[in-house]
């Protein structure tokens, strides 16, 4: 079966932030407490960066990925798909419609999720048009930092200290970090 990938994804609703300052502080040794604000944004890049790298998202997501048409079968990426909201489509008359589950069957268990018809059913006709199929469902390890890999956190947490230390430490130092958290991150790249 030949799954293809969105046209294009977007976030629909985003988690809160991976973890703490007070977390991060710990872990890199920080006994200050008047730059939070600036190591919670350093929390927020290096998360992004390090679901970037993986293709992946860390904490529960819900996305909404696009397709021109229906495919044989769709591919959802961003990690550990745990729910499928909806599958929406505009019909020959270009109005917005939801699909019926009935449908479609679905692998959550795969990497990455695949949706395709369900047997004895057929995709609907779509117009002519542009992102004729949305699909919104949810992905991420779970809903808070528990729920995320020991490693992963570990690698997010050598990003934001790097990112702490970039004025501060001989630069080969913090090419080390990036090293070691992009290794740490590998098992878990989603192409």
């Amino acid at each position: 079966m030949y799954a293809v990938r969105p046209k294009s994804i977007k976030v629909k609703t985003a988690p809160d932030q991976l973890y703490t300052a007070a977390i991060q502080k710990e872990f890199s040794r920080i006994s200050t407490t008047t730059e939070d604000d600036l190591i919670n944004s350093f929390i927020q890049s290096a998360t992004k960066k390090a679901e970037n790298f993986t293709q992946i998202a860390f904490l529960n997501t819900v996305f909404t990925a696009y397709y021109d048409c229906f495919p044989c079968a769709f591919e959802l990426p961003k990690g550990r798909v745990s729910a499928i909201a909806s599958i929406k489509y505009y019909d020959t008359d270009n109005q917005l419609q939801t699909l019926s589950s009935d449908y479609y069957d679905s692998d959550l268990n795969s990497k990455p999720a695949i949706i395709r018809e369900a047997k004895g059913y057929s995709w609907p006709s779509v117009y002519d048009r542009l992102n004729a199929v949305e699909v919104e469902y949810t992905a991420g390890f779970g809903v808070d930092t528990d729920s995320v890999p020991v490693d992963v956190l570990t690698a997010v947490k050598l990003f934001a200290g790097t990112f702490y230390d970039s004025d501060r430490v001989d630069r080969r130092a913090g090419n080390n970090n990036l090293t070691a958290a992009e290794l740490i991150l590998t098992p878990y790249i989603q192409y």
